[in-house]
């Protein structure tokens, strides 16, 4: 009996392109959101699985400059030793790694720089427009506490490799925001050129904030399962915060006309928010330490001085 390759053909076409249907989070029309959660929860856990190595570095970076036997770089993990007394011989004789990070921070973070708002050749009411503009930049560092969250962000920079600030709206004010790298996940296949196309942040946030920010889901969010109890489990095991996982996800137009940008905010089965994302960049600004020469993630100083510091151990 002859087979008809055609129909074996058509079938793995058509898995392909279902595949690439699940993938594309951003084609999902309005009529279909209810799947935008669990599609974007898949993707998110997929990359972190596949940039394991790079939160592995991350993790190992962070005990050498805080001199610290840590269980993770999230949430809790931050703070908490492997065992609760570790032994003096586990922690390192001469931290070269902290002394220099510590020292580069401090010079680095003595100056303040200010954006400046300049007319060129305009009238008195440009100019004084453009004054008042000084006065407001000047207020929103002042408000977000700009110069001091910098100062971590590029500590950030020099442990891990890259510092982020969020830059976002909230109850009608401007907002600067400190981000781990580790609570943002970039592909790394899509951002090997480190121009990625889309990018997720996943945190656990307070259910009483989070009920104040979409206060018309607050029934939703009521029920949403707690972080700790997620696949995710951004905040570890502790049992007295009330958060839940909050994966915000943005994706770049292709085009000026394209349409197909999209920022979506989701919790577990429940769509926060959904709209369309204008910009061709991300709302984050970054400062990379050591940048890579493929992929997206830079190196930091602490992965730089990790075989020093091992000889030094020695």
């Amino acid at each position: 009996m002859a087979l008809d390759h055609t129909q074996f053909v058509e079938k793995g076409t058509k898995r392909k392109t279902d595949d690439a249907a699940e993938k594309a989070w951003w084609a999902i029309p309005k009529s279909r959101e209810d799947q935008l959660p669990g599609t974007i929860g898949a993707i998110v856990r997929h990359i972190r699985e596949r940039t394991a190595r790079i939160e592995t570095q991350r993790q190992v970076s962070a005990r050498l400059y805080g001199n610290l036997q840590l269980q993770g770089v999230q949430g809790v993990g931050m703070n908490r030793s492997a065992s609760s007394a570790p032994a003096l011989s586990d922690r390192i004789t001469y931290n070269v790694i902290q002394s220099t990070i510590d020292t580069l921070v401090a010079k680095i973070t003595k100056s303040k720089p200010r954006p400046l708002h300049l007319t060129n050749g305009g009238n008195y009411k440009q100019q004084r427009k453009a004054k008042l503009l000084n006065r407001f930049s000047d207020g929103i560092f002042d408000e977000n506490r700009t110069y001091q969250t910098s100062g971590l962000v590029f500590r950030d920079a020099c442990v891990y490799g890259d510092g982020f600030t969020h830059v976002f709206a909230q109850h009608g004010r401007v907002k600067h925001e400190r981000v781990l790298a580790s609570e943002l996940y970039v592909d790394d296949v899509e951002g090997f050129y480190g121009q990625p196309r889309q990018m997720h942040r996943a945190k656990a946030v307070d259910r009483d904030v989070l009920m104040q920010l979409f206060p018309d889901r607050e029934r939703a969010i009521k029920r949403a399962q707690p972080d700790q109890q997620t696949d995710l489990g951004l905040g570890g095991g502790a049992a007295v915060a009330d958060q839940v996982t909050v994966i915000e996800s943005w994706h770049l137009p292709s085009g000026p006309d394209a349409g197909d940008g999209r920022h979506v905010i989701t919790i577990p089965d429940v769509v926060l928010y959904s709209g369309e994302w204008e910009y061709d960049f991300f709302p984050f600004a970054r400062l990379p330490y050591n940048r890579p020469l493929v992929g997206y993630w830079s190196r930091g100083l602490a992965e730089s001085l990790q075989a020093i510091q091992i000889e030094i151990n020695t």
